[in-house]
């Protein structure tokens, strides 16, 4: 409760920090800082705005100044969220979803839960991706009415991330 009562300016310049973390880090971590910032802008509405200013250049025209040390000098209510919108384009389906998620964030929404993304390491996003269906497959398969059969991308099938 005591979160919600921090300046707006203190809280975009906490979440401008992490947004560009995001970009540095694992991907397993991404959707935990993701998920971590989305819940910044729902608790405190007044940073919305960071994520509805859309710039041609978002790197040069950024006035946010990561160098400052003084988080209200540090100009991040008055910048935009460009790196969680150059995270909607990531190769992992998992980062690019909760980077739309909070890029499509609407007035109604509520907190996400972050217990289950703390213990994500790659070993489980491994045999996740393992496990997950092709939809383009499925796709195909309903229209198609011969079963296909998968395309090979290696030799032997991997069991394991590291063995």
């Amino acid at each position: 409760i005591l979160f919600r009562h921090l300046p707006a300016n203190l809280v975009a310049s906490f979440a401008k920090r992490l947004a560009r973390l995001a970009l540095l880090i694992p991907q397993h971590d991404q959707c935990l800082i993701i998920t971590f910032i989305y819940n910044l802008i729902v608790r405190h509405p007044t940073i919305r705005v960071m994520i509805d200013r859309q710039s041609t250049s978002p790197v040069k025209d950024d006035t946010y100044s990561p160098e400052e040390r003084d988080p209200n000098k540090s100009n991040a209510i008055d910048s935009s969220l460009w790196e969680i919108e150059s995270l909607t384009h990531h190769h992992h389906p998992d980062v690019a979803t909760c980077a739309l998620a909070l890029m499509s964030l609407r007035k109604t929404n509520h907190e996400r839960e972050i217990h289950p993304l703390l213990e994500i390491d790659y070993d489980e996003m491994f045999e996740h991706d393992c496990n997950r269906s092709n939809r383009s497959r499925k796709k195909k398969n309903k229209i198609k009415t011969t079963p296909t059969t998968d395309c090979p991308i290696n030799y032997n099938t991997a069991i394991s991330l590291f063995d």
